[in-house]
């Protein structure tokens, strides 16, 4: 084996030690992600994460569509007692 062959695989050998550390690495974040997904919101999986994500804007929508409507309609009551008065 040539001295150029050598050098090669000493730094294929270091490449692959440097991506498996990395893997790890992005494993255990990944671990941890997924932990404080099932703690703060139940979920496990993107998929789960994306339908509640989903089901909290319909709650948000919804709940906008009732303060817009309690502000017409506090807005016609002030209007009245603005007319009565």
């Amino acid at each position: 084996m040539g001295m150029m062959e050598e050098a090669e695989l000493l730094k294929l050998k270091k490449e692959i030690t440097e991506a498996s550390g990395k893997a790890a690495e992005l494993k255990g974040q990944r671990t941890v992600l997924t932990k404080q997904l099932k703690e703060k919101w139940g979920v496990t999986t993107p998929k789960e994460g994306k339908a509640k994500l989903d089901e909290m804007q319909i709650a948000i929508d919804e709940k906008d569509t009732e303060i817009e409507e309690k502000t017409e309609e506090l807005e016609k009551l002030l209007e009245n007692e603005e007319t009565e008065n």
